[in-house]
């Protein structure tokens, strides 16, 4: 295990226009584009995400066989932060701690707010690997104009510079 910053994978790279110039991985694993199954087990808020995300995600080119689990963890994050937001909305960021006499000592943040911050991170996180983000689209070119082109990327990556 190395450390420093990730490898980029080679699909990346390409959909980026190997602004690096640096040789692309020939050998680099490609998983089928296709649709991964839902994971029975994720919660119902996680999976109304994953059925809203996956068909969009194949049909850019950016789902693969190998990709399920990550997806899901992005939806599991999704659910967790809508009902942490939820919580907010109802009952706000803060409640009062108070004495044996009733009288505010501090306020106290509801657990909530952590929650819904660590689960935005992870779907930072997680939605930036399938371009889920203005940002991380900013860098992708994706060629769904010409579905018939048999390269190795299977005509899904357009290549630039």
């Amino acid at each position: 295990m190395s450390n420093g910053r990730p490898k980029k994978p080679t699909a990346l790279k390409v959909l980026e226009g190997n602004r690096g110039r640096r040789p692309l991985n020939d050998n680099e694993p490609q998983p089928d584009s296709m649709i991964p199954d839902c994971l029975d087990w994720l919660e119902p808020d996680a999976k109304e995400a994953y059925e809203q995300l996956a068909p969009m995600l194949n049909r850019l080119g950016l789902l693969t066989e190998a990709d399920g689990h990550a997806l899901a963890a992005y939806c599991s994050a999704f659910a967790r932060w809508k009902r942490a937001t939820e919580h907010i909305q109802k009952h706000g960021d803060t409640y009062p701690i108070r004495d044996q006499d009733g009288n505010v000592k501090y306020i106290q943040q509801f657990p909530e707010v952590s929650i819904a911050n660590k689960a935005m991170t992870m779907m930072h996180k997680w939605g930036s690997a399938f371009g889920l983000s203005p940002s991380s689209r900013s860098n992708l070119a994706v060629n769904l104009s010409k579905p018939d082109v048999e390269d190795k990327w299977h005509g899904v990556f357009s290549q630039h510079g």
